[in-house]
């Protein structure tokens, strides 16, 4: 059997895209696609948490256990790398997710390398071509989400705009993407559009009580607050991310693949705020 054994890495937007990367190169080689999915500090949720089944014949999932990582987690040092001595012996071909996102800007030629009968792959990046419509058709949220996040979008008005503001450890969305950058935008918004709101989604307390004071009953959000590390707060962040996609557009964080995942999902337009220099994503 000609398989690419693969391993997401990453938070939730790093592996919705390098998944959909790697099922499309499947496809394109016809290998069926085996995905072990571990739970880490980055993402603390099964994926049958989170999502249906993918309805995609190529594809298996393999919600990954101890034995598992030993063989098929990406080689690190907190684990010493011995995964690499199963991988080693086992695959014709490994290719790990740093190099997965250098080759990737280096015109790396994935379908020549994906040639051998077994191959192993770890990417947290969209390494291959993926048209930006499979996202919606591949990630569909388990019915206990798909219900919250119409509840969420019941509230919309007919022009509410989605905002998305990445803080936690991101040094980059930090400096890059401050606050005000966003009430100057929402500000613009309300001039054009009188009766706009906000779908908001964060992981910043501070930032969602500064909006919520300035724009009062505009401000729509979760009602829990963000906790990405529990199964609840990856589901709550499903939900955000979704309901951000039902939005007119996306004001979001630089370097953020989380704000580009929720306009790919309806293609949305996704403005990037930066410092100076407002950025439009065109995908």
């Amino acid at each position: 059997m000609k398989r690419i054994t693969f391993i997401p890495v990453g938070g939730l937007g790093n592996r919705m895209r390098s998944i959909a990367a790697a099922l499309t190169l499947a496809h394109k080689t016809t290998h069926d696609l085996r995905v072990f999915w571990f739970r880490d500090w980055a993402l603390c949720c099964r994926f049958d948490e989170l999502f249906c089944p993918l309805p995609d014949t190529l594809f298996t999932l393999v919600e990954g256990g101890l034995t598992d990582s030993i063989r098929y987690d990406r080689p690190r040092l907190r684990n010493l790398f011995i995964p690499a001595l199963y991988q080693q012996a086992t695959f014709n071909r490994c290719l790990y997710e740093h190099k997965v996102h250098r080759y990737s800007r280096e015109h790396f030629n994935f379908e020549q390398w994906a040639t051998a009968n077994s191959c192993y792959l770890a990417s947290y990046s969209a390494f291959y071509p993926v048209a930006p419509t499979r996202y919606a058709q591949l990630f569909q949220p388990i019915p206990p989400i798909e219900r919250e996040i119409k509840r969420r979008c019941s509230a919309f008005s007919a022009h509410t705009v989605g905002i998305h503001i990445r803080r936690a450890d991101h040094v980059v969305a930090i400096k890059e993407s401050p606050i005000e950058l966003f009430i100057e935008k929402m500000e613009e918004e309300i001039q054009l559009y009188p009766s706009t709101k906000f779908y908001v989604a964060t992981d910043s307390e501070v930032d969602r009580e500064k909006l919520q004071a300035h724009f009062g009953e505009r401000i729509l959000t979760s009602p829990f607050q963000a906790d990405r590390n529990s199964k609840e707060g990856i589901q709550d962040a499903v939900a955000d991310l979704y309901t951000l996609s039902q939005t007119c557009k996306i004001y979001g964080s630089m370097q953020s693949t989380f704000s580009l995942m929720a306009s790919w999902l309806r293609g949305v337009d996704c403005i990037v705020l930066q410092q100076q220099h407002p950025q439009e994503v065109i995908e």
